[in-house]
């Protein structure tokens, strides 16, 4: 089956370089079908790649910045320059590239749209929201059902935005939109993420049990790939502050783990017999934070806390001659 990707799912790998996308276009292959990339997904994802690049590109002159200023001799030795169109301009390129003869095909809104945009708003019918609002939803649903009446085959949408296409579960389209689909016989399958999308399609390695993980997979190497970004994520720790109602200085730094136990994995059988493995396992993580304090007299002061706090790895690797590879931490949530 073809599969239709919204943005949020593009943006979480603009260049589909990640084991996830990796597995994608591995099914795409076997099954001689093709990556959708809808004209409104294409053009958003290039807007969002200049705004992010000019964010990161500030934050490290800001960076490169204190380091002169830090240094005794402060002549300048960390200024760069990135040429932000030419970097834009060679992503656009990357996109068309993929979507003129590179595998995957771009699914174009068209004008006739606007009107069934316009009534579908007014009358707050999906995707619209109660608010009247979706519109970029409403150009993706529409060039969606286009592409079913022209291909007349079923095919897979994987978006993010569950309040727009999904039902209560998040699992299936929504009622409404299935019975649009329905009236013409159009079929469509949809999937809130990759993980969904790839775990119903997984497969089975005999060798590839629960006993093999925990044997090849060692506590210490979950370590290794989680301290950095755990460390590192400074709004999930922000996040954590918030809830427990302390004030963070914005420092965190990570101790240790204790008690990682493997929770469930699946599996899907790559070509040329490799395998993609992802994993999630519980424990805890214990962290160093500094946090400001109010003292009676003493005004405020910055205190420094050991805790350990219970969170949820989701870690991915390719299985190679029955070899871990690349092992990374794919995401990370508290428990």
């Amino acid at each position: 089956m073809d599969i239709i990707i919204d943005t949020n799912i593009l943006r979480q790998d603009h260049l589909l370089r990640s084991p996830k996308f990796q597995v994608i276009l591995d099914y795409l292959q076997k099954t001689n079908s093709h990556l959708i990339i809808p004209s409104v997904v294409k053009e958003e994802i290039v807007a969002i790649f200049r705004r992010q690049l000019i964010e990161l590109v500030n934050q490290a002159r800001n960076v490169a910045t204190k380091i002169d200023s830090w240094c005794y001799d402060n002549t300048p030795r960390t200024d760069f320059h990135i040429d932000i169109d030419r970097e834009v301009s060679t992503y656009e390129s990357f996109l068309n590239n993929l979507t003129q003869g590179g595998g995957a095909l771009e699914l174009p809104h068209q004008d006739k749209f606007l009107d069934e945009v316009i009534r579908r708003q007014i009358n707050r019918t999906k995707p619209a929201s109660e608010k009247g609002e979706e519109f970029r939803d409403i150009v993706i649903w529409l060039s969606i059902k286009e592409f079913l009446r022209q291909s007349k085959r079923e095919a897979v949408f994987i978006s993010q935005n569950t309040k727009q296409f999904a039902a209560k579960d998040s699992r299936e389209l929504h009622p409404d939109l299935a019975a649009e689909l329905s009236v013409e016989n159009l079929h469509l399958r949809y999937f809130c993420s990759l993980d969904e999308f790839i775990h119903q399609h997984s497969s089975k390695a005999d060798f590839i049990t629960r006993e093999w993980i925990k044997h090849t997979i060692s506590q210490a190497d979950i370590e290794s790939v989680s301290s950095k970004v755990i460390g590192s994520s400074e709004r999930s720790w922000q996040r954590y502050a918030d809830q427990k109602g302390v004030d963070w200085t914005g420092y965190v730094e990570v101790i240790g783990f204790i008690n990682i136990e493997l929770n469930d994995f699946y599996v899907y059988e790559l070509s040329g017999e490799d395998f993609y493995l992802h994993a999630s396992y519980y424990g805890e993580v214990e962290v160093e934070m500094e946090l400001e304090e109010s003292h009676t007299g003493l005004g405020r002061r910055i205190e420094v806390e050991v805790v350990a706090v219970e969170v949820l790895l989701e870690v991915e690797c390719k299985v190679h001659n029955r070899k871990i590879e690349d092992l990374k931490l794919e995401s990370w949530d508290f428990a």
